[in-house]
């Protein structure tokens, strides 16, 4: 019992210590920005650089990933005629893979569904002319 308060004890001192270097990290920032009126134009280049001097990598590699995820899946998908469902796993794929780590997590609505194949059909899809 003692190891287990000592682990959450080592944990909280743990996470406690990471919350303050990013808030002195913060507080650093946020004093030298009376610096940034002289160097507006050096931000501004670096800002440009970091941001759009990396959408033409960022496209490419979301490009070229997206057709290789596309490829592999639709040949599983067209084994069980699910070809359908190919757009919407390529970009939750995607948005998780390239998307911020937070947005990463699994839905909890997809999870609590049954396994069964119409259930497990994305609710945004307009029913079809041949169903009631």
């Amino acid at each position: 019992m003692f190891a287990a308060i000592a682990k959450a004890q080592s944990w909280f001192e743990d996470a406690c210590a990471g919350a303050g270097y990013t808030l002195d990290l913060l507080l650093k920032a946020l004093a030298r920005l009376v610096y940034l009126g002289r160097k507006r134009r050096e931000a501004v280049e670096q800002l440009a650089l970091c941001t759009l001097g990396s959408l033409a990598v960022v496209f490419i590699t979301s490009l070229f990933t997206g057709m290789i995820v596309s490829l592999q899946t639709g040949q599983v998908l067209r084994d069980f005629s699910q070809e359908e469902s190919l757009g919407f796993i390529v970009v939750v794929g995607m948005c998780r893979e390239m998307g911020p780590p937070w947005r990463s997590r699994p839905w909890p609505s997809r999870s609590t569904r049954t396994s069964s194949a119409r259930s497990a059909a994305p609710s945004w899809r307009a029913p079809t002319s041949g169903s009631t």
